[in-house]
């Protein structure tokens, strides 16, 4: 699994397909081996999810990635079924060749795969470069407070194709916004000054079936600095303390979380 270089849709996506693909190798395939390679030394709630591939799928966590983590981290005498390797040693993949099922990394190493699943790396989706809304980088400038793009007056963009700083491109962060940006817009329609957004997201992952993870937090705009920020301490991460009940649960909130969503969105 090859995941693109940040800003894309569904941050922990690729992640979480790696580990629900873990589960099912474990099963049915068990000499298999997911290999990650990122352009990133970093990823969206990747030490909950190191932790949960190191108790769940023998994953061993590099030296550097230790500091925060329970003391009873499993030390495995072979690889497990997944490794990530991030950009700086050699997780940044140059070149893939389809025909022979092989990718080349930025460390002139060839890899050669049974499945190869490359993320592109993104941007806004066609509309809105036939439109004219989208910047050098391929997303479109907003108007923070309402929303409004920054080329076209009185076109709103929201969601993964809009420049929302620190928000992350998922799913649950375009519910907010666009819940925002109505009001913003009715607001405009009635010759109102905006009022003050409070925007939020909130993402839950599986681990395993049994095993869930979770990140949150809320948003606000700075107007000095006509950016997007976190709240300051708004939201959390799944504790790297967690107990299994704990994680037991947070697969079963993702389950609730995820009807309560989806009713929202499309009822």
């Amino acid at each position: 699994i090859v995941p693109p270089a940040n800003p894309f849709r569904c941050p922990p996506g690729p992640y979480e397909r790696a580990s629900l693909l873990a589960e099912m190798f474990q099963k049915k395939k068990p000499k298999a081996k997911i290999l990650i390679l990122d352009v990133k030394d970093k990823f969206t709630k990747d030490k909950p999810f190191q932790l949960g591939w190191n108790r769940l799928y023998g994953f061993n966590i590099h030296p550097e990635k230790m500091a925060g983590m329970p003391e009873n981290i499993i030390h495995h005498n072979t690889p497990g079924l997944i490794e990530w390797v991030p950009g700086s040693e050699g997780g940044k993949v140059e070149s893939v060749d389809p025909k022979a099922m092989t990718v080349h990394t930025s460390h002139d190493e060839v890899i050669k795969a049974d499945v190869i699943n490359i993320i592109p790396r993104q941007k806004a989706g066609l509309l809105a470069f036939k439109m004219g809304l989208t910047n050098k980088h391929g997303w479109c400038d907003i108007n923070r407070q309402t929303f409004e793009s920054l080329v076209h007056k009185k076109i709103h963009v929201i969601g993964d194709a809009c420049v929302a700083d620190v928000m992350p491109k998922s799913g649950y962060a375009a519910n907010t916004q666009a819940k925002v940006c109505a009001v913003q817009v009715l607001q405009l329609l009635k010759g109102e000054a905006p009022v003050e957004p409070m925007l939020a997201n909130t993402c839950f992952s599986r681990v395993g079936s049994e095993y869930g993870i979770s990140v949150s937090a809320t948003y606000r705009l700075d107007k000095a600095a006509n950016k997007i920020i976190k709240t300051k301490g708004s939201g959390g991460l799944s504790p790297l303390n967690a107990s299994h009940a704990i994680n037991r649960l947070e697969a079963l909130y993702q389950e609730s979380w995820m009807r309560s969503f989806v009713a929202d969105c499309f009822s």
